[in-house]
Formats: structure tokens, C-alpha cells, sequence
């Protein structure tokens, strides 16, 4: 076994300090600590502001999006990129760019205007990301309220 105390047993009274060796836990006068200025945060856009502004955006783009789809054949296979590409002139701009075209998809797919194929195709807005790939649904012919 080793002769040498350790630092615990040291400090516990067991045993005696080594001859150089110092306290660490003296009494030493405490040191100011300058801590540096947090960032304030940008409050958060309440979620009604953003719905309101989003929310008609999003149904102005399905009806715009079902009126393309319409026009197509009915076994035609297509992505959003190439019905958004079609479509976004004659829509205004979105309001939180392209992300708000997850809406608009997830909003066309629950009303059955485009149905998923299952199969998926690199697109040249993602760096050839693949996504997937849509045909009419069977309300496509509907007109949306």
C-alpha cells in the first residue's frame, strides 16, 4: 500500500499535509466573476400572427395546385417542384418562402387532390435530393371550399 495520503483524507483530518504541498480549501478571499452580457432573444411571433398571415397562402396555393393537377392526365406523375415551377406566377409570393410548400402539400394530400405513388425522383431544387412523386386524387375534380 501506499504511504502517500490522499488529497480527501488530507482535508478530512486523517492525515497530515505533505511538506510543499498547499491547502486548496483555505479560506482565499472570493474572486469577482465579470460575466459576460447574455443575448437577448427576439421574442417569438405569436401563432396566431404567423396562421394569419400563412393560412390564406396555403388555400390560395392548394386551389391554385388542384387546378394544375386537373389539367393533367390522369396517370401523369409529377412532383410539387414541377406544380410549384407551373403555378408561381400566378400566386403570390409565400410568406415564409418555400417551407410553407409543406403545408400546401400536407394540405392537398388530406383533401385527396394528389395522392402519393410511393415512388421517389431527385429534384434539381434539393441538389438531387430525391422526394417523392404524386398523381391526381380522386378529388382533384372538386372544387375546395
Amino acid at each position: 500500500m501506499n504511504n502517500r495520503p490522499t488529497t480527501y483524507a488530507k482535508h478530512a483530518g486523517r492525515a497530515p499535509a505533505l511538506a510543499g504541498q498547499f491547502d486548496i480549501f483555505s479560506s482565499a478571499p472570493p474572486k469577482e466573476v465579470k460575466r459576460r452580457p447574455t443575448m437577448k432573444k427576439k421574442p417569438p411571433a405569436p401563432p396566431v400572427a404567423v396562421a394569419e398571415t400563412v393560412a390564406p397562402w396555403t388555400t390560395i396555393a392548394a386551389e391554385a395546385v388542384r387546378l394544375r393537377v386537373v389539367a393533367l392526365p390522369a396517370d401523369e406523375t409529377f412532383t410539387i417542384e414541377t406544380i410549384r415551377a407551373a403555378i408561381e406566377d400566378s400566386i403570390p409570393v409565400p410568406p415564409r418562402g418555400l417551407r410553407t410548400w409543406g403545408q400546401v402539400t400536407r394540405m392537398c394530400k388530406d383533401r385527396g387532390i394528389i395522392e402519393a405513388t410511393g415512388v421517389w425522383q431527385p429534384t434539381a431544387s434539393s441538389n438531387g435530393s430525391p422526394k417523392m412523386t404524386y398523381r391526381p386524387g380522386k378529388n382533384a375534380a372538386v372544387a375546395s371550399a
